[in-house]
């Protein structure tokens, strides 16, 4: 992955660690006051932290342009239908949980918008159960895909 790549990512966590350490700069915006204080104390230099609830969580991307926009949190289809115009002509949406129905919408809304999608199933972190996270890419993409 490029160095210059910038990311904003809906939900953060260790993913956001993981990020951080990948790309040159990470905007993360989280809902859970709790999870918002963990994060911005382990947070390096790059990584910037935005507390919002609501509409302002799902419009977290607005006012920037990114090379990798990450849905893992709330709301997931307003965050995809908020931020696409954030989304730089060769960027990716990295969304995890796709195998959850309440979230196609969103999901069907990149398809529509020209994207297609990767799918890779295994076992989380957090239980003992497969799920599946998805790539969603544009031809000329900066993964190369």
């Amino acid at each position: 992955m490029p160095p210059f790549a910038a990311v904003v990512e809906f939900g953060s966590g260790n993913s956001t660690l993981w990020w951080a350490e990948k790309v040159a700069s990470v905007v993360t915006v989280e809902h859970d006051p709790a999870w918002y204080d963990r994060i911005e104390a382990l947070a390096p230099s790059n990584v910037s932290i935005i507390h919002a609830t609501g509409q302002d969580y799902t419009r977290g991307a607005n006012g920037g342009k990114f090379d990798i926009i990450v849905v893992d949190g709330i709301l997931r289809t307003e965050c995809i239908e908020h931020s696409l115009a954030a989304l730089k002509s060769d960027g990716v949406y990295v969304c995890d949980n796709t195998d959850e129905i309440g979230d196609r919408p969103g999901y069907d809304l990149l398809h529509q918008a020209g994207f297609k999608r990767i799918d890779f199933w295994g076992v989380g972190p957090q239980l003992p159960l497969e799920w599946c996270t998805s790539i969603f890419y544009r031809p000329n993409n900066i993964l190369g895909i």
